[in-house]
């Protein structure tokens, strides 16, 4: 199946591919009590364009919680639905077994609706996560950090290499903390929920810059109602001591460490320049640094891997017990040399069924080490849910500092330009 279905709909429509319709859409089988959505019924809904999926799936929500008196969040239904092509103008729900196919209509293959009773679960922890921001009055902040080590194969965001760009790290951060001070100007009377340091890979920044940017942050942001402040250390080349040490003085209480794979195989293969074993020693530095919340982030469906190497990553990162986990599935981007290797038949593609079952393993088995599943693709340890996500999942107001930095404002989606030249001559130079 082209394009990794699977793992499209953990990043595109996971919500509304369950229902897609109105509370009119929603039946239960009462034969099968309370526990189960029946997966013999069909919906054809009407979806016009790619940006009203949010509305979608607020539907989608709308319809559950007509059925269950309890209001769901954008991620509480979670566990094995197949997605859909965005670009599509029509959706169909069918029964397992049939087929997918492109046309004017998408069918969507499903194959499990995830049970009712653990889906108010999740719906209900999140929800009392949420309780605890402030969504009238309150936003979160997204800064963006586009260097990396290297470019991995499988990646489509906004990442320039390091060696190539690193004597215009100081421009680009010149013009980021230009337009910190303005929106910091603009929101002055609103409340910091939550902060995000993501990319690309902030610890491309030397421990220097690191310090100057989170100064800038602390000097010009109200810090005092910020209830998580998260940055990504990333991958295993680019963390050192000094600049945990950085991150830490400045009371970041969350990271994430994102070796994708355990395995030093695959790591050649995704285009990474690290070891496992660098991965293991980098994670341990940051628990003497004094990092007590740390995220690792894994993928499946990865070139080469098979069930067993998959669940041999998964028990390693068990071992290192980190708060945090998310696993996602490998996903074949327009733009990224994967998907150029994919058009000439030289991609070695995990198949659809095995993907599947190495997500359903892997819920299971973090499950069974004492993790909670909440979204899709992530779990944690009790109390360890990640609340800035948990802010894109509801739709809450959440602004993206940086270049091709994204930003939710009332029900209107901003894109900051895309290129380093384009952001540093609006900001600098204008």
């Amino acid at each position: 199946m082209n394009f990794n279905f699977f793992g499209r709909v953990c990043r595109l429509a996971a919500i509304g591919a369950i229902l897609f319709g109105s509370a009119s859409c929603v039946t239960v089988d009462e034969t099968l009590g309370e526990n189960f959505i029946p997966t013999e019924h069909q919906w054809d809904v009407f979806a016009p364009e790619a940006e009203d999926l949010e509305e979608i799936c607020m539907q989608a929500i709308d319809s559950l919680t007509a059925y269950s008196s309890t209001r769901f969040t954008f991620g509480a239904v979670n566990d094995g639905i197949l997605g859909t092509s965005t670009r599509s103008t029509s959706f169909t729900l069918v029964p397992i077994g049939d087929s997918l196919s492109f046309g004017e209509n998408v069918r969507i293959r499903q194959f499990h609706f995830t049970a009712v009773r653990d889906t108010l679960s999740v719906a209900k922890k999140e929800q009392m996560l949420l309780e605890q921001l402030d969504y009238k009055n309150g936003y979160s902040l997204y800064i963006g950090i586009p260097f990396c080590p290297t470019t991995c194969l499988y990646c489509s965001f906004t990442s320039y290499p390091i060696a190539v760009w690193r004597k215009r790290i100081d421009e680009y951060l010149k013009a980021l903390f230009k337009e910190i001070e303005f929106v910091a100007d603009t929101y002055k009377d609103k409340i910091l929920d939550t902060v995000y340091i993501g990319g690309g890979t902030p610890t491309t920044l030397s421990a220097e810059q690191l310090d100057r940017l989170i100064t800038a942050l602390k000097e010009t942001f109200d810090f005092s109602t910020v209830q998580e402040f998260t940055v990504e250390a990333g991958r295993a080349d680019s963390i050192t001591r000094e600049k945990l040490e950085v991150l830490h003085k400045w009371g970041i209480d969350r990271i994430s460490i994102n070796p994708q794979t355990m395995k030093d195989e695959t790591l050649k293969l995704i285009g990474r320049h690290h070891t496992v074993a660098q991965t293991v020693e980098s994670y341990k530095m940051a628990r003497e640094v004094g990092f007590d919340n740390i995220n690792i982030d894994i993928m499946s469906a990865l070139p080469g891997q098979t069930l067993f190497s998959y669940e041999d990553t998964l028990q390693k990162v068990i071992v290192l017990s980190p708060e945090h986990i998310s696993a996602y599935s490998l996903i074949i981007e327009e733009g990224t040399p994967f998907y150029d290797m994919y058009r000439r038949g030289e991609f070695d593609q995990v198949p659809d069924d095995i993907d599947r079952e190495m997500y359903h393993r892997a819920i299971a088995k973090l499950k069974g080490a004492g993790y909670g599943h909440y979204e899709i693709s992530n779990v944690c340890k009790p109390g360890r849910e990640c609340r800035h996500n948990l802010k894109y999942w509801q739709l809450g107001e959440y602004l993206g500092l940086g270049l091709a930095a994204a930003s939710l404002v009332g029900k209107n989606r901003l894109l900051n330009v895309g290129t380093l030249e384009e952001y540093c001559d609006d900001l600098i130079r204008k």
